[in-house]
């Protein structure tokens, strides 16, 4: 079997991966929990290889956060915003996707998760 000969996976290399990474951990942690970054946009922000970010978090017991997760918590996340803009602002779904960066299926679904029935504000008027 062949290895790549310039690459030394050790417990050394790891050792000094998280030595060089680990004054990072608790901004991680914050942007990995609460701003529901992934590990690539950390790693972006923080200039440190994605792979690092994902092996510190792991390492230290951060718990995993699935796609599914995240964009459930993001919807959630986005509730109070979005449901303010339509029912008190009365703005449209293409008015509030402009705003915040979102698509009209995405606001409708958040207002749906949100247990609000969405209000058609373009066709108001319409059908007379």
């Amino acid at each position: 079997m062949t290895l790549n000969r310039g690459v030394v996976r050790s417990d050394e290399f790891l050792a000094n991966t998280f030595r060089r990474h680990e004054h990072l951990l608790q901004q991680m942690v914050s942007r990995y929990r609460d701003e529901l970054m992934t590990f690539q946009e950390i790693g972006d922000v923080l200039e440190v290889p994605w792979w690092d970010v994902k092996k510190l978090l792991s390492w230290y017991g951060i718990e995993r956060i699935t796609p599914a997760a995240r964009a459930r918590k993001m919807r959630q996340k986005d509730f109070e915003l979005i449901h303010r803009m339509h029912f008190l602002e009365q703005k449209t779904f293409a008015e509030i996707g402009q705003a915040i960066g979102r698509s009209a299926p995405y606001i409708r679904q958040v207002l749906l998760e949100g247990g609000c029935k969405p209000i058609n504000y373009g066709q108001i008027g319409r059908r007379n």
